[in-house]
């Protein structure tokens, strides 16, 4: 092997390195960008703490703090035809901001639990949804993930 072959023999295997550690350093800058999306994308969801509440016979009211990522277009449906719901505010939500949710008894007994399902849009514009339940028609209504 003459000296020529030797030098350029080395310029390969640096060129070999050398285009090993770039494409290293560039699959660690893509995770480390997946990640911090992943983690503004996990923080913009909303997570309700369901608190207090009433209720005034007919209707219950369930309170509300969403100690998640600011949402707005809220909606609320149920698929039980016996109870009419709504929530409040529609519009916005803020991190820590507070709402409730109003549940109206139609006619005849109450059926348990009553399935309800949220929807609305994170700060990053994603439509986001959870289905809850209304277990107890209560002073304290008792609400879980369903």
């Amino acid at each position: 092997m003459t000296a020529a072959d030797k030098i350029a023999l080395v310029a390969a295997i640096a060129a070999v390195i050398s285009t090993a550690i770039s494409l290293a350093a560039f699959y660690v800058a893509w995770l480390t960008r997946r990640d911090a999306r992943e983690k503004e994308k996990a923080e913009s969801q909303p997570h309700f703490n369901w608190r207090d509440g009433a209720d005034k016979g007919m209707a219950c009211e369930a309170n509300f703090e969403n100690i998640g990522g600011d949402v707005s277009e809220i909606s609320i449906s149920t698929d039980n035809s016996d109870v009419r719901i709504s929530i409040n505010p529609q519009n916005h939500i803020p991190k820590n901001g507070m709402g409730q949710v109003s549940f109206q008894k139609r006619n005849g007994p109450r059926s348990f639990p009553v399935l309800f399902t949220i929807n609305c849009k994170t700060k990053l514009g994603e439509s986001w949804e959870k289905s809850f339940q209304l277990r107890e028609w209560a002073p304290m209504p008792k609400i879980v993930e369903a």
